[in-house]
């Protein structure tokens, strides 16, 4: 249980838009936004996860995830997690990362890992309690979660196979999706046909659906840690 929806989240969403397409330099960045979602386990509702996308001053944002159990187990063991990424955008309309933060709460263990970008020095510190590790960035670089925001821009652009770098604990890690054809899902949310995800690398089996062109958040995700899905139950632009 200590993986919850996060590790589902980190793990479908951040790398597919990474950058092996450019966005035109003229693009807009994305709008600030809402999105809520029902999390599932085994087909049972356990949680619920807000997704979240604000301006924060001075060309920053932060792009914010919260989730709690809500039902079950999780709810019992009073898991909760946040995961917040503050960020620039690029001159191409892609996400820049400045800093990011993971907590965990509840069960029997906590966890937190920070991490912080300096694009001056061309170098990444990362902290997981005891654990500290700093290593050289590259470019297109960013971390886990801010990754998410570059999704619907690689979509749009017509991205069939997007692969590109994650800052992960230790290293930078180039992970690769690919478009497998497009499905109707049917999520609380409504009923939409979605281009289907799957990532192609690192042996893991997980999958994520995007409508591109009203969501820059997917509005399925299943597979990955204990059979949990995440399904969008709302969408505000604001």
């Amino acid at each position: 249980m200590h993986t919850f929806l996060p590790r589902l989240l980190t793990r479908a969403l951040p790398a597919l838009a990474l950058a092996c397409i450019t966005v035109a330099a003229t693009a807009a960045p994305l709008s600030a936004f809402t999105a809520r979602y029902q999390v599932e386990r085994d087909g049972a509702a356990i949680g619920e996860a807000t997704v979240s996308l604000r301006a924060d001053g001075g060309g920053r944002w932060v792009y914010r995830t919260e989730t709690k159990g809500t039902d079950g187990l999780a709810a019992l063991l009073g898991l909760s997690a946040l995961e917040v990424s503050t960020l620039r955008w690029g001159a191409d309309g892609r996400p820049q990362s400045l800093d990011y933060r993971y907590d965990q709460q509840g069960g029997f263990k906590q966890r937190s890992r920070t991490a912080h970008f300096d694009w001056q020095a061309g170098r990444i510190a990362v902290q997981e309690g005891k654990g500290r590790w700093d290593y050289a960035t590259a470019p297109g670089a960013v971390d886990r979660h801010a990754a998410t925001l570059a999704i619907a821009a690689a979509l749009r652009a017509g991205a069939q196979q997007v692969a590109g770098p994650v800052a992960v604990k230790d290293r930078i890690e180039v992970q690769h999706f690919a478009v497998a054809g497009a499905e109707s899902v049917q999520v609380p949310a409504g009923q939409f046909t979605a281009q289907r995800v799957e990532r192609r690398d690192d042996g893991k089996t997980m999958h994520s659906w995007y409508v591109p062109k009203r969501f820059p958040v997917p509005v399925e995700i299943a597979g990955g840690d204990g059979g949990i899905t995440m399904k969008l139950v709302s969408y505000a632009a604001q």
